[in-house]
């Protein structure tokens, strides 16, 4: 094998993935995220880049050619040849940084913090539906603009409740007379904060399933309901078809209501 430092043009990115039938199948995100790098021109040479078997197919390297193609912009890389055919097996086995792990080498060392901060970037985005991934550096001055974002997390520690969730509305409006309703031993079920803590109470137990839209969208509704000293005469559920619910109250970070980004989809 051997390895050399190339621009790889979109023309050189091209003819290379007219040889790439045998790999895994393609990630749009992945492709999204390098062609984000090229575009704000962060692209960098490392040690990771392209690698050709033995035969000339592409056996590492197919998103970052697929970004080349798609954006137009050579990017200078690392390119290993006449690699055996057998390493694909191999590579990329071993486990990823995560983003959490990332953010622990910033000094961002609360998982939970993190989660609830990633949640919380993303509803300022305008990404209602809670999707798209942050880089390691947006978060981090997410976290260090809105520091309470960390402190909030503390509060779902022992408690029969969903941690991120809680934590995340509790950041968008502090209310202790919701969070005692919240988080009351005995829920009073004609309250909205009650009747989201009863429903919490029986997911714990195993009565009831959801998921992290779904919560969210409950604890929103309930609190909407409390601001306007509403009754709840529902469960407090989302429609398959049905628009997150945009809180009725005041939150502390600048909501920007514009169409969600491809990357939702």
């Amino acid at each position: 094998m051997k390895t050399t430092t190339i621009k790889v043009t979109p023309e050189i990115a091209l003819e290379w993935l007219r040889r790439n039938g045998a790999n895994r199948p393609q990630s749009q995100a992945r492709i999204r995220y390098f062609e984000g790098e090229l575009k704000a021109g962060r692209a960098a040479l490392t040690h990771q880049g392209i690698a050709l078997d033995t035969n000339g197919n592409v056996q590492d390297g197919q998103h970052r050619l697929l970004a080349i193609v798609s954006t137009g912009i050579p990017w200078l890389l690392n390119v290993t040849e006449d690699a055996p055919v057998e390493n694909f097996n191999v590579i990329d086995q071993g486990g990823s940084r995560t983003l959490a792990d990332l953010m622990a080498i910033r000094g961002h060392r609360d998982k939970n913090a993190v989660a609830v901060a990633t949640l919380a970037w993303q509803w300022e985005r305008g990404q209602v539906s809670f999707a798209g991934k942050p880089r390691d550096e947006q978060l981090d001055e997410f976290m260090r603009r809105y520091p309470a974002v960390g402190a909030v997390s503390k509060i779902s520690e022992s408690l029969l409740a969903p941690p991120r969730q809680l934590s995340f509305v509790n950041f968008l409006a502090d209310d202790d007379e919701f969070m005692q309703e919240l988080l009351a031993d005995e829920p009073d079920k004609t309250r909205p904060g009650g009747m989201v803590g009863d429903l919490w109470r029986k997911r714990r137990k195993g009565k009831y399933k959801t998921d992290l839209k779904l919560e969210l969208a409950q604890f929103v509704k309930a609190r909407n309901d409390h601001r306007a000293g509403v009754t709840p005469d529902r469960s407090y559920g989302l429609r398959q078809a049905e628009a997150f619910p945009r809180p009725e109250w005041p939150v502390p970070i600048p909501f920007d209501a514009r169409q969600p980004d491809d990357d939702e989809n």
